[in-house]
């Protein structure tokens, strides 16, 4: 009998309760007797997770598993260990993207949409120490500020800096 692979999803930012609902959702929809979740079902499996994504956006979340075999056939099923990572990933960027959302917000504190030097100064010390990011981030930031002719970043500016360094 095959063992189980060990799954470690550690490096997601996801709760406990994402990876058991994805497991249920995988569940619900697999075929029983193959122990797989047939590509057309991946869609539907999304849906029942609250994952709203269109066609193209489940298209390309799968790319990486089409390039299978001599004749480039797109893969029809997935197992549970492909599921997964493929489910827990999407969760980990759309937290990553709240958490971003709500930092930046945080720190936004004159509440125009974009920040100051002074508020990338304040939010960097907090960075900084927080979760350990080199000062190059800091310098970074406020190189930025310093192109832009009001000295402001906006939030999509934020995210794609913070992207480089995390």
């Amino acid at each position: 009998m095959a063992e189980e692979p060990i799954l470690d999803f550690s490096h997601f930012h996801i709760h406990p309760n994402d990876i058991q609902e994805a497991m249920k959702a995988f569940k619900w929809f697999h075929s029983k007797r193959s122990g797989l979740l047939k590509r057309e079902d991946i869609s539907r499996s999304f849906d029942s997770l609250g994952l709203k994504l269109s066609q193209s956006e489940i298209t390309k979340m799968l790319l990486p598993f089409d390039k299978i075999g001599e004749l480039h056939e797109e893969k029809q099923q997935f197992s549970l260990p492909e599921f997964l990572h493929i489910t827990l990933k999407k969760i980990h960027q759309i937290n990553m993207q709240d958490d971003l959302m709500a930092l930046f917000h945080l720190y936004d504190l004159d509440r125009k949409g974009k920040l100051s030097k002074e508020e990338i100064q304040f939010l960097a010390f907090k960075l900084l120490a927080d979760l350990q990011l080199k000062p190059s981030l800091v310098d970074g930031l406020i190189s930025q500020t310093s192109k832009d002719a009001s000295g402001l970043i906006d939030y999509k500016l934020f995210v794609r800096l913070l992207a480089q360094e995390l």
